[in-house]
């Protein structure tokens, strides 16, 4: 935007730029969205694993003690 008002440019010129920056700073935020859920989900997983995992040594301790 300097740059611009540096070269004299009219104000319309300044609102493409401005529109564009918006975007930009739209598209960085559903972005960072994206990645906090995607951590969140990430996270989720590592703990539903070791519930599974946990079910599973339970499983196999109850078989074992069956037979």
């Amino acid at each position: 935007v300097e740059e611009l008002q540096k070269h004299g440019a009219s104000n319309s010129m300044l609102i493409p730029s401005l529109s564009v920056t918006m975007e930009t700073s739209m598209i960085m935020s559903n972005i960072q969205r994206i990645v906090q859920e995607n951590e969140r989900l990430k996270q989720e997983l590592l703990e539903k694993s070791s519930r599974i995992e946990e079910q599973n040594d339970k499983i196999t301790e109850l078989i074992e003690r069956n037979q």
